[in-house]
């Protein structure tokens, strides 16, 4: 029809691609400071990297970070 116009949807293959990129990232985020939080160190270190092994077990800092996180997202849904 001349003169008219359709008024575009919402681009739901951004939005899916958007979310799913917020989704990956976040969880690599978590997963990343929980394995700091939860390291062991090494018993008998050689090496420098084995020696920093460990170090924010238990974090207070990143526990709370990771609480927080969690709440924010969860606060989300």
């Amino acid at each position: 029809m001349p003169g008219s116009f359709s008024t575009p949807g919402p681009n739901t293959d951004a939005v899916q691609t958007a979310i799913q990129d917020f989704v990956t990232t976040y969880n690599a985020t978590v997963d990343m400071i929980s394995a700091k939080v939860n390291e062991q160190k090494v018993a008998n270190p050689q090496t420098d990297a084995e020696r920093a092994k460990g170090d924010l077990q238990g974090d207070s800092s990143l526990v709370s970070l990771l609480q927080q996180l969690r709440e924010s997202v969860g606060d989300i849904c």
